[in-house]
């Protein structure tokens, strides 16, 4: 007795429907932890005034991030909601990362 597979096993990509999105989503959430940027603060009499920082690699990481899931939503074949899922997830980690990274002060 043989079974057959799911229509969606069948038409599974692993590298163009999970490999890329997933990369894309930790790519985007490296920015939260990875910090290459500038930051600098102003010390009067010995207490700090004002501390200001930007996290450059956090929005190279999260347009990156961005490109990936983009190129992934716009693949023809594969199990499209598996990929398209994942891309959206991946876009929305990505612009909170963006996010963050401007509106951290």
């Amino acid at each position: 007795m043989t079974t057959t597979p799911s229509p969606l096993a069948q038409q599974l990509d692993p590298r163009d429907d999970i490999v890329w999105p997933v990369a894309a989503i930790l790519i985007a959430a490296a920015g939260f932890w990875l910090f290459g940027g500038a930051s600098s603060s102003t010390t009067v009499n010995g207490e700090v005034t004002s501390e200001s920082s930007v996290n450059l690699l956090g929005l190279v990481l999260a347009a990156v991030a961005v490109a990936i899931a983009v190129r992934a939503l716009r693949s023809r074949g594969g199990a499209k909601p598996v990929r398209r899922g994942l891309a959206v997830v991946a876009i929305l980690v990505a612009v909170a990362q963006a996010v963050y990274t401007v509106l951290q002060f």
